[in-house]
């Protein structure tokens, strides 16, 4: 339905581990939402949507529990924010990732390469490749956080009902069997068509994100056949 998640966060999921780096101490809800948006759907996450949908996930999490922001996101995030040691190296750079885009120290120094069923170990793209994007990623979280809020959810919202999590193709038989439901995500978005036209396409989501009937009574699955 939709491609591969890198990653699910969901804490009714899966419970990780990783070092908990200094800028854990003074995390924001902008650096929170960044790392969590290239963690769980790339450079271009906002592009797709995801960060929207995960913002609304934060939001609503942190507002049922009473809590700030960052705090829910480093609850919900255990192993991008530091709650146990892991060895994922993927999330060890992203959650080393600051609003200055400065190199990450676990930034990857090579990768491997499989064709033909053989591995090769060749270098990895320098961070200076990828850093712009890093920049855009925390300046669009931190408009995202500032200006988006559950007060007025109906203007920037991407999913059609209230969400509170969201996993991977991976997590999905997990999420049906402890009762999350599946809700469509999407956004609209501009591009130019073949002919030069510009016309408006629906990009989907993607993680699957989900609402839980616990909080929400309308949560219900919806027969689509």
């Amino acid at each position: 339905m939709r491609a591969p998640a890198v990653a699910l966060v969901l804490v009714l999921f899966l419970a990780a581990d990783t070092p908990a780096d200094a800028q854990n101490s003074t995390l924001t809800p902008a650096t929170a939402l960044a790392r969590l948006c290239i963690s769980e759907a790339g450079w271009e996450c906002f592009d797709r949507g995801d960060g929207l949908g995960i913002h609304e996930v934060i939001s609503r999490g942190a507002a049922h529990q009473g809590i700030r922001y960052e705090s829910y996101a480093r609850a919900y995030a255990g192993r991008l924010f530091g709650a146990r040691p892991h060895d994922v190296p993927r999330l060890r750079w992203v959650g080393q990732l600051t609003p200055a885009c400065a190199e990450p120290a676990a930034w990857p120094r090579t990768m491997t390469v499989r064709r033909g069923g053989v591995s090769t170990v060749v270098p990895h793209a320098p961070w200076s490749s990828f850093r712009a994007r890093c920049l855009e990623v925390f300046e669009h979280a931190a408009q995202v956080v500032a200006e988006h809020t559950l007060d007025d959810i109906d203007e920037w919202a991407i999913c059609e009902r209230e969400v509170h999590d969201w996993g991977g193709w991976m997590d999905r038989a997990r999420a049906e069997r402890i009762g999350l439901v599946e809700v469509d995500c999407d956004r609209v978005t501009s591009t130019t068509n073949e002919t030069g036209e510009v016309v408006e396409v629906r990009v989907e989501t993607r993680n699957d994100f989900y609402c839980r009937p616990s909080w929400d009574e309308g949560c219900v699955a919806v027969d689509r056949d």
